[in-house]
């Protein structure tokens, strides 16, 4: 069969390479199927380059892997597939987008199949089932379309042994895209870099978070096997290790660890802790094998919100963990929700202060996100109980238009206006700024300079030639020069601004 796969805009900043969507094609791929890829992330594709695009290409089964944020563009795709070809083209969707919701998402558009949980295995069974012309009700974990009604299957057992997948990265996911687009921050040690994962889950069950419970994790040989394959085939030197929560066994960590050592493999990387596990031994067994930063959620400075949205930490443990991992020389991450259930002006003076003492410990100012419930969280269902998500195809439609929980969406709270919420945002984060100004005068001014001189632009400059060669600098800072001078309009189109291009066509017709 003739498989189109689609990745949708995230933030067109080819962060992450699309890790499920290639699992899945490599599967496909590996059981003699034809893939063809739209990544409208990494090449930043515009509503009209992916409407010709669907036009243009050969295909019978159309797949789309997306989170919730991105739902306003899988509308749009269902709706444009539908409109230009047969309705014999099967569309396929999954992740976050449906698995929290599978009813709900398949009443709201003219998908033909939604795969509920991990993919892999399903997408194969459902498209020979749709290339034999057999039924699709033995295939467990998805929902499906027959007629006007839908057919809801068994629940699919998690894949218990994930070793037994096969590495995602081939060159029809654009792996050179992603490698060599991204790099280490260091000038001197600048390094092709990619995100891998090493295990799925996490057993902490944070109120806000969409997850899955059940925790199972690669052998180290074949996590290894993978960035020695990385290393040598695409000169990667430094890995995002993606997973929820890489720092969850100390046994696994040591392993990992030791192995690096025994196998003499020169790289460096980051991975995502918690506080409450991160303690000196650890961080120095971890940096003695590359580890260059920890990253970890805090969430709040307020103990009477950690405890309400499960975080099971202590501001405490924060401020040890940022301590420790900065005075070995690592980077200590940490990201704060802003707005959430209970949040009052208590809660966010707490906030502040913790920041403010965090602030001692990093190189750069972290601000707050926006609460934002996401459909299979406690959150959701907490905010949707207190009638603040009343429409909830509207609200899905509301959060691809913010596309990142930057963005205010919906007021979690019970104590604070919408106004009140938005302003006291914007004073804490001006006083957080102003106590990093007064703690690291240098960063801080360097940081704006940076910015404002242009620096930035001639330090990627100088990566992209030590990384991938002079033709491929210059070839950069000629895109970027057309950008700025406008010589060939941007491509790039907020997918918020979707309805309004729509309606500037039909006046032009």
């Amino acid at each position: 069969m003739r498989v189109l796969l689609i990745y949708p805009p995230y933030r067109h900043a080819r962060t992450n390479y699309p890790l499920g969507l290639a699992h899945i094609g490599t599967e496909l791929i590996r059981h003699g199927h034809q893939v063809q890829v739209i990544d409208a992330d990494a090449f930043l594709y515009s509503r009209r380059d992916v409407s010709a695009m669907l036009k243009d290409y050969q295909y019978d089964i159309v797949g789309i892997g997306s989170m919730i944020t991105a739902y306003k563009f899988v509308d749009f795709v269902i709706t444009e597939i539908k409109r230009i070809k047969h309705e014999n083209i099967k569309i396929i969707v999954g992740g976050s987008i449906i698995t929290p919701m599978p009813e709900l998402f398949m009443q709201n558009n003219r998908a033909d199949i939604g795969v509920i949980g991990e993919g892999e295995r399903t997408v194969v069974e459902v498209v020979e089932c749709l290339e034999k012309g057999r039924s699709l009700e033995d295939v467990n974990g998805i929902i499906f379309r027959r007629g006007d009604r839908l057919y809801k299957t068994k629940p699919r057992e998690f894949i218990r042994n994930l070793d037994d997948l096969q590495f995602p990265y081939r060159k029809e996911f654009f792996i050179d895209i992603y490698t060599e687009a991204r790099s280490s921050e260091s000038l001197i040690s600048a390094k092709k870099r990619i995100n891998i994962l090493t295990g799925r889950g996490c057993p902490y069950q944070c109120t806000f978070c969409f997850t899955e419970t059940s925790s199972r994790r690669r052998s180290i040989d074949s996590v290894l096997d993978e960035i020695e394959s990385l290393k040598e085939k695409y000169n990667v030197g430094h890995f995002t290790i993606q997973d929820d929560l890489f720092f969850m066994s100390r046994t696994r960590v040591r392993e990992f660890c030791d192995k690096i050592y025994k196998r003499k493999i020169k790289i460096t990387w980051k991975g995502a802790g918690r506080a409450n596990l991160i303690d000196r031994e650890l961080v120095r067994m971890v940096k003695e094998a590359g580890c260059t930063g920890i990253g970890f959620g805090i969430e709040s400075g307020s103990p009477r919100i950690l405890k309400r949205i499960k975080k099971k930490i202590t501001p405490n443990q924060v401020v040890d963990a940022a301590k420790i991992i900065s005075e070995e020389g690592l980077t200590p991450g940490g990201n704060f929700i802003f707005g959430l259930p209970g949040e009052n002006y208590e809660s966010i003076r707490e906030s502040v202060e913790l920041i403010k003492e965090l602030n001692k410990y990093r190189r750069g100012v972290r601000l707050f996100f926006f609460a934002t419930p996401y459909p299979g969280t406690e959150l959701y269902d907490e905010v949707k109980s207190m009638g603040r998500i009343s429409n909830e195809v509207d609200y899905f439609h509301r959060l691809s238009e913010a596309g990142d929980a930057i963005s205010f969406v919906v007021n979690c709270t019970s104590e604070l206006s919408d106004e009140e919420l938005l302003r006291l945002k914007a004073d804490a984060e001006r006083e957080i700024r102003k106590d990093f100004r007064n703690k690291h005068k240098w960063l801080y001014f360097w940081g704006i300079a940076y910015d404002r001189l242009g620096i930035n632009y001639i330090k990627k400059f100088i990566i992209y030639l030590r990384i991938n060669g002079l033709s491929y600098a210059l070839r950069k800072v000629f895109i970027k020069l057309g950008e700025i001078l406008r010589l060939k309009p941007s491509s790039v189109t907020r997918w918020s601004e979707m309805d309004k291009e729509i309606i500037k066509e039909k006046e032009q017709v």
